[in-house]
């Protein structure tokens, strides 16, 4: 799969629901990842580690990308290809979750803010 459609696909599973700038949040996060030394340098391996997005199961893909004309495609693919440009936020959150009880990572994190039904975090580097 290209950069492209991985985050597009990330995009899509993780925030469907959320519209334009909810996903472009998502999207946000995994290139902040990509351009942080603590993770892989590239989208693909990044959505790929285990826990971190929804499972991108081939099966699943597949089934998104005949759903082309799809409205939530198209903003999922729109959000890849304005992040893959840097024109993303910016907003530095290279976590998020589900709103509702945070995650035990939280505790070594920074809120970032709230995009719809999710919370972004920025998670501290260790000194």
């Amino acid at each position: 799969m290209t950069p492209l459609l991985c985050i597009a696909v990330a995009v899509y599973l993780e925030a469907r629901g959320e519209g334009p700038d909810g996903m472009l949040a998502v999207a946000d996060v995994i290139m902040e990842r990509v351009n942080d030394s603590r993770w892989p340098d590239d989208p693909c391996s990044v959505v790929e580690q285990p826990k971190q997005f929804v499972l991108l199961a081939l099966e699943r893909v597949e089934v998104i990308i005949r759903a082309e004309h799809d409205a939530a495609w198209s903003m999922a693919l729109d959000a890849a290809r304005t992040t893959m440009a840097g024109e993303g936020l910016g907003s530095g959150a290279t976590h998020f979750h589900w709103i509702g009880e945070h995650p035990y990572w939280t505790k070594n994190a920074t809120m970032i803010g709230r995009m719809g039904n999710h919370l972004f975090w920025r998670i501290n580097k260790e000194k």
